[in-house]
């Protein structure tokens, strides 16, 4: 993910689920004063940031980043209104978001976990195969889980299954090999 620059963007309040996207989250409290170590998402990574979005209760609440210092894995935060250690692991195990609008475009055939849940998969020899209903990665492997009825369906994202991603139908087509579906 590109950095994100200080100051570009502002927010107040809360903003509902359909509106951000997750980078990280709060991995433990660090130092005596606040602070808290949050760990990026894979493939996810931010320079600086100005404020951020927590889930609490349903609703992502805005906090104002003091101090922030980053490395490719993790970052420290200061955030403002958390002034001491016992606020802070209140906070431990969170996710922490962005605002949708932040986010990249991701290069053609290429797509982020969250925004194929949904999709429908097609088979280019048997049809229909299900729907995306989280993309999850084990072990370094992207997978889709895709649901048809009661079953699940697991796919491999790396190699040569998926032929086309259709963000604007929804639609991802694989090529899945005989017998596939049976295991």
């Amino acid at each position: 993910m590109p950095a994100a620059k200080a100051g570009i963007f502002y927010l107040s309040g809360t903003m509902s689920n359909q509106s951000v996207f997750k980078i990280g989250h709060v991995a433990k409290t660090h130092g005596l004063k606040g602070e808290i170590t949050m760990t990026f998402l894979p493939g996810m990574f931010a320079e600086n940031l100005d404020e951020i979005l927590m889930e609490s209760n349903g609703e992502h609440i805005t906090y104002v980043v003091e101090h922030y210092s980053a490395r490719p894995d993790l970052a420290y935060l200061k955030l403002k209104g958390i002034n001491h250690i016992d606020e802070a692991k209140t906070l431990r195990g969170k996710g922490i978001y962005l605002p949708s609008n932040l986010r990249p475009k991701s290069a053609k055939g290429e797509f982020y976990d969250d925004e194929i849940v949904g999709f429908l998969v097609t088979d280019i020899h048997l049809g229909e195969i299900g729907t995306v209903v989280q993309a999850t990665s084990e072990g370094g492997v992207r997978l889709l889980m895709v649901m048809k009825g009661r079953k699940e369906i697991i796919i491999p994202v790396d190699g040569p299954f998926i032929q086309s991603v259709n963000k604007t139908k929804k639609t991802i087509q694989v090529d899945l090999p005989d017998g596939f579906l049976e295991i």
